[in-house]
């Protein structure tokens, strides 16, 4: 059943430069890309409300003052990885270890997606660790899954097109005890100086721990990594509100 805690809160993680968006990001930041009038990251605050998830939480990096600038007035609090250009996403969730220790859903700040993504994740059955997952083929820089029974077996971004069977979308679900787990795994990366790379290192060292973590799938629910001028236009015509 859906979590009904009023401690649920969301994490947008927004630290990256968005490098192949080339001059778009320059003076702006990726997740202030706008699609149809309203960006992507104030899109997803709308949504999050919309669903009574009022404590948000944006990791912030790159050109974090316009970032700040630009959505402070939608209510939201900020946390900063200030060594966004080496830690990649596992960094970002270190710079938020002070909000996880609650009911979570997080986010990549560069997703766009239909809004019953949220609410059908949220009405899902209460496992402590919950991926969104999309069970079309893997193409390049997709984070790749290998799941049996709604169980993630493998996450890699390097995992071969012939073992992977779905891909990560970026969003995910925590209980209390998820985050627990989630930030113990962490804290023993960073005891061995090891916060680089991407947050698939965690979540397979949890699977390797035999913690089960399971999947919610998209069936068929559009969604988009906004991370080219191709996903912008193919946002524009699948996105209108």
């Amino acid at each position: 059943m859906r979590i009904k805690s009023d401690k649920l809160e969301a994490l947008i993680l927004a630290a990256g430069k968005g490098r192949r968006l080339g001059d778009l990001t320059k003076l702006s930041h990726k997740t202030l890309t706008k699609i149809n009038g309203i960006s992507l990251i104030e899109r997803q605050i709308k949504i999050l409300k919309k669903n009574n998830i009022n404590k948000i939480y944006v990791v912030t990096g790159y050109n974090a003052k316009i970032l700040r600038d630009n959505i402070s007035p939608l209510n939201v609090n900020f946390l900063h990885n200030s060594n966004y250009l080496k830690t990649d996403t596992l960094g970002s969730f270190w710079s938020a270890m002070q909000c996880m220790d609650d009911e979570l859903i997080t986010l990549y700040g560069d997703v766009i997606f239909q809004e019953e993504i949220i609410t059908n994740l949220l009405n899902s059955n209460e496992h402590d660790i919950t991926l969104v997952v999309d069970k079309s083929e893997c193409e390049k820089d997709d984070m790749g899954i290998f799941f049996e029974d709604n169980l993630i077996k493998k996450i890699d971004k390097k995992l071969p097109k012939t073992v992977a069977n779905g891909k990560y979308v970026g969003i995910a679900k925590f209980t209390k005890t998820g985050c627990k787990i989630f930030k113990q795994t962490l804290k023993n990366f960073s005891k061995n100086n090891s916060l680089g790379g991407d947050i698939s290192r965690v979540f397979e060292e949890i699977i390797g721990k035999q913690h089960q973590i399971h999947a919610n799938f998209t069936d068929g629910l559009i969604w988009l990594n906004v991370n080219t001028n191709d996903e912008i236009k193919k946002a524009k015509i699948f996105f209108h509100d």
